[in-house]
């Protein structure tokens, strides 16, 4: 194996490790092992018990690097020990005996590293093909999950209490506005959590991050040096309103359009697409191979001296073009009836498309989704909940989309960022229509909801409540009668709280 493919191997299991270096005389661009950074890597991968203090110092020189205060801290907290684990809450949950949907009650790191080991559950470690988070913004103020997850969440919320909008997604501490646009504070709060979801994820799975502009260049960063810059895929976007309404921005420009950002564990992932619709193919011939559509047949690459003439079997009149086609296949279609011939002699030869000749049922997305119309939302949200309870929940057409081009059969789902529950609620009415037995996992921090909003006069204390209630209220709208025959009719879901380790009875003889 040549030095570069060690290098290259590295780069697989510890992305990080790796960085662009240019050779001071030469100039030349080449991989280089960065020394501070694999071990820090080694680090966050083994923990310190496994791993030397002392660093090993190789010749300085300038290398590409993205770093920020606290980078070394917020490392460490992916090896961190937890000292809290799952605990049951049959009370909550809804068919638990009977359903592999989970609702987790608390911090996410701390749950993350649990579902990792499986500590109290299955272990989700290279099992999780879709990855979907909607995590904080970073819009203007800091965050009021604790640094310390030794702490429990119900000692940190009553020493601290704090509010959060209804859909839980922009948890942030009010008091410390002037955090808001610190970067290092956002980064070493999504790092360690990164770092752990990796280890979830299948090796054709992905993670899909929503984001606005505020973090998206960092979000970018961070995510090439947690999955490898050889693992992103696609940079996303959709719009969220159809105009600019409103007060005239100062720079008379309205942002309307998200960006969703992805990356896989390996070259092994591939979008599922959406399927091959058959609108636009008719069959007015009654050709025996099916629906076809008029299509042209030229090439729009070829050299010019490359035209050749086709012969009308029909008619004997002959075209001359640079077709997409050789002369034999040209030939071949002019006699098998599958090239359509002008009545004039200066109109086009077209060709017959047959829909049923497509290798690939379905066909590839696009990286720009087009608009998700927040009234949709709204009435769709107002019905199920009763009332206007969110503030600028996830659309769930949107989420709808994603999981249907990712996801399929009994595949696992991760949000840890819950909020107020899109990602369920669009994963089980998509397996009612499609009949496909996706897995629902969401993590969600069980912070206070403010009295006054309309989710506070809805009679919901907390976000975690709010979420738990429309898993159930989504699970009730649909309608086995009107599902896919193939639905399992699996609508529950376990609810594990994060509490203190069960104390062990050591009984001496």
């Amino acid at each position: 194996m040549s030095a570069r493919d060690k290098i290259e191997r590295l780069q697989q299991l510890f992305p990080g490790s790796v960085t662009e270096t240019q050779d001071p005389e030469t100039g030349q661009v080449t991989l280089r092992v960065a020394p501070e950074q694999l071990h820090t890597a080694l680090q966050a991968a083994l923990g310190d018990a496994y791993c030397s203090a002392e660093k090993t110092m190789l010749t300085q020189v300038e290398s590409y690097a993205f770093t920020w205060p606290g980078k070394t801290a917020a490392r460490q907290q992916a090896t961190a020990p937890v000292s809290v684990q799952f605990q049951p809450r049959p009370d909550l949950s809804k068919d638990p005996e009977t359903t592999s949907n989970q609702l987790i009650i608390g911090d996410n790191l701390a749950a993350l590293k649990l579902l990792r080991e499986g500590s109290g559950t299955d272990s989700l470690a290279g099992k999780v093909r879709l990855i979907y988070i909607d995590p904080p913004y970073n819009t203007g103020n800091a965050f009021i999950y604790p640094d310390n997850f030794r702490e429990s969440l119900r000692s940190y919320t009553a020493r601290k209490p704090k509010t959060t909008d209804p859909e839980g997604q922009k948890a942030f501490d009010d008091d410390a506005d002037h955090h808001g646009r610190i970067h290092a504070d956002w980064l070493s709060f999504m790092l360690p959590r990164l770092i752990v979801a990796r280890d979830l994820l299948r090796e054709d799975g992905c993670i899909v991050i929503s984001i606005d502009e505020h973090e998206l260049p960092n979000l970018w960063k961070l995510c090439e040096e947690v999955f490898g810059a050889e693992n992103f895929v696609e940079c996303m976007v959709y719009d969220k309103k159809s105009s600019a309404k409103g007060v005239p921005p100062t720079k008379m420009i309205a942002g309307v359009h998200e960006y969703m950002l992805v990356f896989q564990r390996s070259s092994a992932f591939s979008f599922i697409g959406r399927p091959r619709s058959e609108e636009g193919f008719y069959n007015p011939d009654n050709d025996p191979r099916g629906p076809w559509r008029n299509t042209n047949c030229k090439s729009t690459v070829k050299d010019p001296r490359e035209a050749f003439d086709v012969e009308d079997p029909a008619t004997g009149r002959r075209f001359r073009d640079v077709w997409a086609f050789s002369p034999a296949e040209m030939a071949r279609k002019a006699a098998a009836g599958e090239l359509l011939f002008p009545k004039a002699d200066g109109g086009q030869v077209r060709m017959k498309e047959y829909f049923n000749a497509f290798r690939n049922a379905n066909i590839p997305i696009k990286s720009s989704w087009g608009l998700y119309d927040a009234q949709y939302n709204t009435q769709y949200l107002t019905r199920l909940m009763g009332t206007k309870v969110f503030l600028n929940p996830k659309h769930i057409r949107l989420m709808r989309d994603l999981l249907a081009y990712t996801t399929q059969g009994n595949d696992i789902v991760l949000d840890f960022f819950g909020g107020s529950g899109t990602t369920a609620d669009a994963l089980l009415s998509l397996n009612a229509e499609d009949g496909h037995q996706r897995r629902f996992v969401l993590v969600q921090l069980d912070v206070p909801v403010e009295p006054s909003s309309a989710a506070g006069k809805a009679g919901y204390t907390t976000i975690a409540d709010l979420c738990r209630d429309r898993i159930n209220r989504a699970g009730a709208a649909l309608n086995p009668a009107e599902a896919h025959p193939n639905w399992d009719g699996n609508v529950g879901y376990r609810v594990l709280d994060l509490g203190p380790p069960t104390p062990v009875d050591l009984k001496v003889d």
